[in-house]
């Protein structure tokens, strides 16, 4: 396997989305074995592209060989690499005019605050929508279910948030609350 980070930057962020599955395993739509997963949105200037079709090119070279290059053709032909056209989930907020990489494991990956803490879900930190840096492995898989390369999820470490989409709220600050001062005070007279 080749490790990759998704690097996140103010210039080029790596927005989580279908992150309704990080923390505990489960299922798309009640089919397959339950896993854990996430799908981080790059925009398609990304500066990671290069390093994930470098991953690409590494896992296909491990499990393939001289086949390699043929392989690896045909598979990103068929939309079978890691990084797919956002186009093709327009449907959804956020992916239009992006790149996306679909992540799973079947192990929990460590989730981290920004402060390096240990995050679980019931800190409603991590969300579908926010920022994160994201580390992958890729692998190359030749199977009875086909030919393709997959980018299993190792662990996040939570960047800024943003606006929530399909998963959940953003999440309320101090801020937000300022202005009902006076309207508890009223309340109480």
């Amino acid at each position: 396997m080749t490790n990759v980070r998704l690097v996140d930057s103010v210039a080029h962020p790596v927005r989580l989305a279908f992150a309704q599955h990080l923390f505990e395993a489960g299922t798309v739509g009640g089919e397959g074995k339950p896993a854990f997963s996430v799908t981080a949105i790059i925009p398609k200037d990304h500066p990671v592209h290069k390093e994930l079709e470098a991953a690409e090119e590494a896992a296909a070279k491990a499990k393939w060989d001289t086949k390699a290059g043929a392989n690896l053709k045909a598979i990103r032909a068929a939309g079978k690499g890691i990084v797919k056209d956002g186009d093709l989930k327009a449907n959804y907020g956020g992916f239009e005019g992006n790149d996306f990489v679909s992540m799973r494991s079947n192990n929990r990956p460590n989730v981290y605050g920004p402060q390096g803490e240990q995050l679980v879900e019931s800190d409603g930190v991590v969300y579908s929508g926010c920022h994160a840096h994201v580390m992958i492995s890729v692998w190359a898989q030749d199977n009875q279910y086909g030919k393709r390369v997959n980018a299993e999820i190792t662990g996040l470490k939570f960047s800024r948030d943003g606006d929530s989409f399909g998963g959940g709220a953003t999440r309320a600050t101090a801020d937000d609350f300022a202005d009902l001062s006076a309207a508890d005070e009223d309340l109480m007279s």
